[in-house]
């Protein structure tokens, strides 16, 4: 008994002998900071410039936040009381300068409602500990060009241009939470440890680059999403995402000459792409080349570049599946022409629109598909759609879709030399306003085309000409407003074209292997 009341005893002594060291360190280290700020600047430092001073040794925030969400919007920080604001250069000191940021705890400088005055130069620094600045007005450009520190986080701040190319994050950045910036920002080159979180940010550069993450090294996710708005290009180009990129519900803007609002190419994406829910960009969105080790992912949502490429993701390599379903939208072409893609492209109830002269509304020239296209369930498109030379693993399924492109010359649906592992479905109140074209192409299974409608008055509204396939089906109520070639086709099995109906007569095959059956 006596020996466990000296433990606790004991126990109790320590614990108020280890309080007192710490107490005692604090304010050693707040009285040599405040020391060492006061020789730094003999002119002078404000009683909130000490407050911050103190409030970092201590390892706390300093806040002079009112709980008015009017009077602590940064926007309004021009009618902030003096006492509200620091200088810039006290701020970089106690960051930068080695000996000062030595006393400071390791929470780091944490500040929340403060205006910042003057240009912030913290380029080259290496900073031992976090810098948060949350609902903070700068009044100057900051930067920070191959700075180093442990995690950096501007919530709910308003400022300029932040130049911050080079930058080495340990853990994580944060620009999020109505984060705005008027004049771009640069983290070009940098590398983040964790994530970089844009989430609710709001990013402006009416000239040029809004956000620039150009080979960009993140070892977590990057979140643009939840209110993100970008006026100006977003670049990720050559960056590597060691996750998830992530736009859902963002908003990428580019009216300037290039028109790219968001650029990802030759990007590696470790993880997935999401473009997804309510997802908007007006201006181009390029993947070019781009390396997504997970799904790509825009359904419900729109592409706006009208009479160029609204998304333009040639020679894209994607791991598991594509998915432009589900109310997604796009005015301008889209471009996967060359892509490879394991799992399946999956297109139902997508919208794509590109009427100009040559216009494709989407364009898979080439492409290599593990999986199924399936264009689908209310999938429309206005202007050509192209697989020509593709090859797709399962099946080629368009039954219920509509394919509309009225320009001379060009083609509805153009599959010339696909090879198919499945079969095609070109039915299900399937309707195509101009040319279909399966010319040279090789159908695993068969083409079936039962109740639908190929109109092209005058002309060629089904080309099938040397096709290779099992078995045709141009049967119940299927419909031809113009010829249909079957001229020089391999059917392993049957044509079928009871109750088909023929406005022209029917060039058919040299090689039937089997009975056709032709009863109309």
């Amino acid at each position: 008994m006596r020996t466990s009341l000296k433990i606790i005893a004991f126990g109790i002594v320590m614990s108020l002998v280890m309080a007192a060291t710490l107490a005692l360190a604090e304010s050693t280290n707040e009285t040599q900071l405040l020391q060492l700020a006061h020789e730094r600047f003999p002119e002078g430092i404000s009683p909130t410039e000490e407050m911050l001073f103190q409030a970092a040794a201590r390892g706390q925030a300093l806040s002079f936040t009112t709980g008015s969400v009017i009077d602590d919007d940064p926007a309004n920080s021009a009618s902030w009381p003096a006492e509200r604001s620091i200088r810039a250069d006290r701020l970089a000191w106690l960051c930068g300068e080695p000996a000062a940021s030595a006393l400071v705890d390791y929470g780091g400088v944490r500040i929340v409602g403060l205006r910042i005055e003057g240009p912030l130069n913290l380029a080259w620094a290496k900073i031992p500990f976090q810098l948060s600045a949350v609902k903070c007005a700068f009044t100057d450009d900051i930067s920070m060009a191959y700075c180093h520190l442990r995690a950096l986080q501007l919530d709910g701040s308003c400022l300029k241009k932040l130049r911050a190319w080079g930058l080495n994050v340990e853990n994580f950045v944060s620009l999020q939470t109505d984060f705005s910036s008027d004049g771009g920002v640069d983290l070009s080159g940098s590398f983040i440890g964790g994530v970089l979180n844009c989430n609710g940010g709001h990013f402006t550069n009416s000239s040029g680059i809004a956000l620039n993450c150009n080979s960009i090294k993140v070892e977590g996710s990057v979140f643009l999403r939840m209110n993100f708005i970008s006026l100006g290009e977003v670049n990720f180009v050559a960056a590597t995402v060691g996750l998830t990129l992530d736009c859902d519900e963002g908003l990428f803007i580019n009216t300037n000459s290039n028109g790219r609002a968001l650029t990802v190419n030759i990007a590696k994406i470790k993880g997935d792409v999401f473009l997804r829910n309510h997802f908007r960009s007006e201006g181009e969105v390029n993947l070019l080349g781009a390396v997504i080790g997970g799904s790509f992912s825009c359904e419900n949502s729109s592409f706006f570049n009208s009479n160029a490429f609204a998304l333009r993701a040639k020679r894209i390599e994607v791991k598991s599946s594509v998915f432009l379903n589900n109310h997604f939208q796009a005015e301008g072409a889209v471009d996967f022409s060359g892509a490879s893609i394991q799992g399946d492209l999956d297109c139902r109830s997508g919208q794509f629109a590109n009427e100009g002269t040559n216009g494709h509304g989407l364009d898979a020239n080439g492409i290599k598909l593990g999986g199924f296209a399936l264009l689908s369930t209310n999938f429309m498109a206005k202007g050509g759609v192209v697989f020509v030379n593709a090859t797709i693993g399962r099946d080629l399924n368009c039954d219920g879709g509509r394919f509309i492109n009225t320009n001379k010359g060009d083609y509805a649906l153009d599959a010339s030399g696909a090879k198919i592992g499945g079969s095609v479905f070109l039915g299900g109140h399937f309707h195509a306003q101009g040319e279909v074209r399966l010319l040279d192409s090789n159908i695993g299974g068969n083409l079936d085309c039962d109740n639908s409608d190929f109109d092209k008055s005058n002309s060629v509204a089904l080309q099938a000409d040397r096709i290779t396939v099992q078995s045709v089906f141009l049967n119940n109520n299927f419909h031809a407003q113009g010829r249909v070639d079957f001229a020089s086709a391999t059917i392993r099995g049957d044509l079928n074209c009871e109750k088909g109906s023929f406005s022209m007569s029917m060039a058919l095959p040299w090689t039937l292997t089997e009975p056709e059956s032709t009863a109309a």
